[in-house]
């Protein structure tokens, strides 16, 4: 793949677009699903206007595009409860997608080893939460903003977020305060960063040095030197829940979100709504990486799909409501069930 920011690309740039012209009328007089593809990259261009600049005269861009959009037309066709659209990700390689992602041998098994993360969960009163029934603590203004991680393998950093703004804002019964990632991926030295990390490790910073508030220390989608001078908000506990449906629910509805980590397969990146449901196989044997996330709540679809409502930090534009995710629940699918982590303040 070119570096389209580079002198060269520049330099070539009135060659790459001639050759990029002369693609396009080969492919016109190839087929009409060629002109089709050529005019839903036009649209694609014009809902994602940053891309423009860069891909316009890219040959390489398009032919990522184009691959990718039969793989979306195959999924709509073939799952028909999960919608899939050409979102950003659709003409990003293979490689810039693994960016955004955790590391595959990151190994989440050392939270069973982490002597921090407390097995003694807080006693619920009763079984507050129903296998069939929803929640959401969205409608209780106590979840903050999607954010967007960019390019950058920081989603540990943001779902640690999350989990802190939501837990502070219901302990205190106020309105959620956006805290900074950017203080997690510069200053928690156990963790790497942009190269990934553990929430089990982020929440321990948080619990021992508290956060900055993100307008204090904004997000720059890179790993810099740590700016810390105080903090904000803090926890009092964190907790490695039960890898059991109904403890998650009672956990949820009596004291809040919980963290996830997944093993994400090919189709999630392109998932627009609808409750997914990735094929198992696909998970054990075809995983392009992992992810950390929120889960903010828990529902049953028309059809008849249990599935946890999951806050994502892909931005606005990815997924459902605005940068949701419905993904299928008391199944342990691609590991979501298997190292839930919650956390009080």
């Amino acid at each position: 793949m070119k570096d389209y920011g580079s002198a060269e690309f520049l330099v070539n740039e009135e060659l790459e677009q001639e050759r990029w012209s002369l693609y396009l009328i080969a492919k016109a007089s190839d087929n009409l699903s060629a002109l089709e593809t050529l005019n839903s990259y036009h649209r694609y261009l014009e809902r994602f206007p940053e891309k423009a600049s860069r891909s316009r005269a890219s040959i390489d861009r398009y032919q990522i595009y184009e691959n990718k959009v039969k793989l979306i037309e195959e999924l709509n066709d073939r799952l028909k409860d999960t919608q899939f659209e050409d979102n950003r990700f659709a003409d990003w390689s293979e490689r810039e997608i693994r960016k955004v992602l955790l590391p595959l041998d990151l190994d989440f098994k050392d939270l069973e080893a982490d002597t921090f993360l407390n097995r003694s969960v807080p006693s619920f009163s009763a079984k507050v939460g129903a296998l069939t029934g929803s929640f959401d603590w969205r409608k209780r203004n106590v979840i903050s903003p999607v954010k967007d991680q960019g390019q950058c393998g920081s989603c540990w950093a943001f779902a640690t977020t999350g989990l802190v703004e939501a837990a502070n804002a219901i302990s205190k019964s106020v309105s959620p305060i956006s805290l900074s990632d950017q203080e997690l991926v510069d200053c928690d030295t156990i963790d790497k960063g942009c190269e990934g990390g553990n929430v089990g490790y982020a929440v321990r910073y948080v619990y021992e040095k508290g956060l900055m508030t993100e307008s204090a220390y904004p997000y720059t989608h890179n790993r810099g030197e740590c700016r810390k001078s105080g903090f904000t908000s803090k926890i009092t506990n964190a907790y490695l829940l039960k890898r059991d449906e109904q403890h998650l629910i009672d956990w949820l509805t009596h004291y809040g979100p919980f963290t996830v980590s997944i093993n994400v397969t090919n189709d999630l990146m392109y998932y627009k709504s609808g409750v997914f449901q990735p094929i198992e196989s696909d998970c054990r044997n075809k995983p392009i990486g992992r992810h950390a996330l929120l889960v903010v709540g828990y529902g049953t679809s028309s059809n008849g799909a249990n599935y946890w409502i999951v806050k994502n930090s892909w931005g606005t534009k990815w997924g459902t409501e605005n940068g949701y995710l419905y993904f299928v629940r008391g199944k342990n699918a691609c590991g979501i069930e298997e190292f839930p982590i919650g956390a009080l303040a």
